[in-house]
C-alpha cells in the first residue's frame, strides 16, 4: 500500500475511535489466556511490524504464536487464488484452525521467525 494511503485507510478503519484502543490495534490487547495464535504476514506487507509485535505479545503471556512469514507476499495474499502460495497457506491456516499447531514452513515459502534486524527493530520502538 502507498504511503500517502495509509492515513486514509486508518481514517476508515478506526473512524473516531483512538488508534491506541486495543480493539482497533489488537496487538495492544491483553493475550492472557488466549488460545495458540497463527500469524501469517508477507515480508513486503505493512502489518509485518503489527504482527512481529503480536508474537512478542503472546510471548509474554505464554500464548503460543507461530509466526509464518512468507517472502516477497503482499498483505493478505492467501485471498489471492493465482498465487501458488496462497493454497499452500490456505491448507496451512485450515491444518492450524482443525489442529491447533502446525508443523514449520518449507524453507521455499518464508520463513518463522523474525530475522535479527527485525527483532532489534522491534526492541527501539
Amino acid at each position: 500500500m502507498p504511503t500517502q494511503r495509509i492515513a486514509a485507510m486508518q481514517e476508515l478503519y478506526i473512524g473516531e475511535s483512538l488508534p491506541d484502543n486495543r480493539y482497533a490495534a489488537p496487538v495492544l490487547a491483553d493475550f492472557v489466556g488466549l488460545p495458540p495464535i497463527l500469524g501469517v504476514v508477507g515480508s513486503t506487507e505493512i502489518l509485518l511490524d503489527d504482527t512481529l509485535r503480536a508474537a512478542l505479545q503472546a510471548g509474554k503471556a505464554d500464548v503460543p504464536f507461530y509466526l509464518e512469514v512468507w517472502e516477497k507476499m503482499p498483505h493478505v495474499f492467501p485471498i489471492f487464488s493465482i498465487l501458488p502460495e496462497s493454497e499452500v497457506a490456505i491448507e496451512r491456516i485450515g491444518k492450524f484452525i482443525r489442529e491447533g499447531y502446525l508443523h514449520p514452513l518449507p524453507k521455499r515459502y518464508g520463513r518463522h521467525k523474525a530475522t535479527r534486524r527485525e527483532q532489534r527493530a522491534l526492541a527501539l520502538k
